[in-house]
């Protein structure tokens, strides 16, 4: 922004040597007074533009009172042309005398404000100026000139040249003034400045003291996070791949994350709990199962046994039958030999005591056959 309003500034500025080059040949195309004239106003701007970009406000009020001074350089200058030339020809016209008259209101003005914003050592500065034999000279010729309002066709003032000179060792004093300023204001430019750049360092430092420590505690912080999320993501992945309920994540009961691990345990404990509900239900079944085919092999084994048995007594019993044919035809046999016998008594006399003998030894077979029926009756 500096930069822009200044821009104009010396764009002017190139033109000063053909100005001065034209006023010192006498061959004047381009007026003096409009050239200055345009060139104050684009300096008064330009400090208009730049006291709004001051923080300080000792500075601003300063540079605010130099740009009245200037402004009454300004205006100075101006009633100084006009009134050389009005002098100089000794009349003057109501538009002449109209523009002395803002000139002069306008000075006043400034002053004023100059008077309001300055500090007291620049106040007391221009109050001696304005008591000086100088500036009550050329006070006193423009109030003449400004009593002469109904005469302005034959004026009563000082030579042209006496009125340029004196007029211009007042604009001299004012610029005096605005210099002293100018200076002072440079210095504390650069008091300023030194100041800033000054607390520009300490800002930095104070922002390295502070960021420096955060930026540490945030990176170990973010190293810790990432460590014992990777830590959680390793041992959920674990139980996922093993299956194995039982693990559980590291709980120091110190920060937020124990207290996540604390839930996801909880978690953990919740859904492995039925899981070994059923676990321990399914290994009673498996033992109960287990027990039960026991028993039910003891059962085929005793049966396996019962049919031997049956079979034992149905051989047992076969054998009976077969004993109790060879008795009935031993019977029938010595039925037959008794009524042999009988009919041939006497033939078979000599054989009674064979007969005796085989009866007696059917008898004792019969006997243990029977005993042997008896036993196996009680092994069934």
């Amino acid at each position: 922004m500096v930069d822009l309003v200044l821009s104009d500034i010396i764009q002017q500025l190139n033109h000063k040597g053909n100005i001065r080059s034209q006023v010192d040949r006498q061959s004047i195309t381009d007026s003096p007074f409009v050239y200055y004239s345009t060139l104050n106003q684009l300096s008064l701007d330009s400090i208009s533009v730049i006291i709004g970009s001051i923080d300080s406000q000792d500075l601003r009020n300063e540079m605010l009172g130099l740009s009245a001074l200037l402004q009454v350089k300004e205006e100075a200058g101006k009633t100084r042309g006009a009134l050389n030339g009005a002098f100089a020809g000794k009349q003057s016209s109501l538009d002449t005398y109209a523009n002395i008259n803002n000139y002069l209101s306008t000075e006043s003005l400034a002053i004023r404000q100059a008077n309001s914003v300055l500090s007291s050592h620049f106040v007391d500065l221009l109050a001696s100026v304005t008591r000086s034999n100088t500036w009550k000279q050329v006070s006193d010729i423009q109030l003449t000139y400004l009593s002469q309002k109904d005469n302005l066709s034959s004026l009563n003032g000082p030579n042209a040249s006496d009125w340029f000179s004196i007029a211009t060792q007042r604009i001299g004093l004012i610029k005096g003034i605005t210099d002293n300023i100018s200076q002072v204001l440079n210095t504390k430019a650069n008091e300023n400045m030194a100041q800033a750049k000054f607390n520009r360092l300490i800002y930095i430092a104070i922002a390295v003291l502070l960021i420096l420590p955060i930026a540490m505690i945030s990176f170990f912080t973010s190293r810790s996070i990432g460590q014992r999320m990777t830590s959680f993501s390793q041992r959920i992945n674990e139980i996922s791949a093993t299956k194995n309920l039982t693990l559980t994540l590291e709980d120091n009961n110190e920060n937020e994350f124990d207290h996540i691990a604390k839930n996801i345990n909880s978690l953990i404990e919740s859904i492995s709990l039925p899981l070994r509900t059923a676990h321990t239900v399914a290994s009673q079944t498996q033992h109960e199962l287990s027990q039960l085919s026991e028993l039910l092999k003891k059962a085929k084994l005793s049966s396996q046994r019962t049919f031997t048995h049956c079979d034992t007594i149905a051989t047992a019993m076969t054998e009976m039958a077969q004993t109790s044919s060879e008795i009935a035809g031993v019977t029938n046999s010595a039925h037959e030999t008794t009524t042999e016998a009988a009919n041939n008594a006497t033939k078979c006399q000599s054989h009674t005591i064979n007969t005796t003998k085989i009866v007696n030894d059917l008898h004792h077979s019969i006997v243990n056959t029977h005993e042997h029926v008896e036993h196996l009756e009680q092994q069934t």
